[in-house]
């Protein structure tokens, strides 16, 4: 709800749209620096990008944004 559009956020992060669209295929992965901006404009822990779900505890702050996230970003393909 912070940005109307991928490329909004895209903009308001200072990612490249197409290098940003790689990253949702997964041809290519993000780098810390990228992760570290998503992270930093969602105000999450990193973790809830790099760790499984499941090795969370539950209840977290950073659980709770994973349905955030995935409704920003849409489903996986």
């Amino acid at each position: 709800a912070r940005e109307p559009s991928v490329s909004a956020f895209c903009r308001a992060v200072g990612l490249n749209r197409t290098q940003f669209n790689r990253y949702l295929s997964g041809e290519s992965p993000p780098g810390p620096e990228v992760l570290a901006k998503i992270c930093d404009h969602f105000k999450v822990d990193a973790r809830i990008l790099l760790e499984p779900l499941g090795q969370m505890a539950p209840h977290t702050e950073a659980t709770a944004m994973v349905s955030a996230l995935a409704g920003f970003l849409g489903p996986r393909r």
